[in-house]
């Protein structure tokens, strides 16, 4: 099985990640050498997104309206590039209300709750929203932040 290649603390990131876009499932592209990970959020929603080997960090994401079952098109709309200290992000015009969505609640999932990211890709939550996000995503891929937040 692959996941055993992959060391625990890069399987785990690749979990949270998917799960903070409403990812159920995950799986890893054929390229070996990179760990670049595709993944299904809805009917009309897919991302793919890289882990740094030695930091086992998320290095980018990269969204796309429709379900990529195989082969990545290279069809973007939407990317997010975490290389830096503070997220940044590119988008095409017209992004869809739903995509517009799903980037929203998983940035903040990862514990991105503003910044230059959110500002470029006009994103908003209501304090509700945010209550929401927290209270319905499981505590194992809650991001340092919140643990802190928690125990106060």
């Amino acid at each position: 099985m692959e996941f055993k290649i992959l060391g625990e603390k890069i399987r785990e990131e690749a979990r949270r990640v998917s799960r903070a876009f409403g990812g159920e499932s995950f799986r890893r592209e054929a390229d070996r050498s990179t760990y670049m990970f595709v993944a299904p959020l809805s009917e009309s929603a897919s991302m793919r997104y890289s882990i740094d080997g030695k930091t086992q960090q998320l290095e980018w994401i990269e969204l796309s309206q429709g379900k990529r079952r195989r082969n990545w098109d290279g069809d973007a709309v939407c990317w997010l590039d975490f290389s830096e200290v503070e997220p940044t992000a590119n988008a095409v015009d017209g992004i869809a209300p739903e995509l517009n969505a799903i980037l929203a609640c998983g940035l903040y999932r990862l514990g991105i709750e503003e910044g230059e990211a959110w500002d470029e890709l006009n994103l908003t939550l209501t304090a509700h929203e945010q209550l929401e996000l927290r209270l319905g995503f499981p505590r194992e891929f809650w991001p340092q932040k919140w643990l802190d937040e928690a125990v106060q």
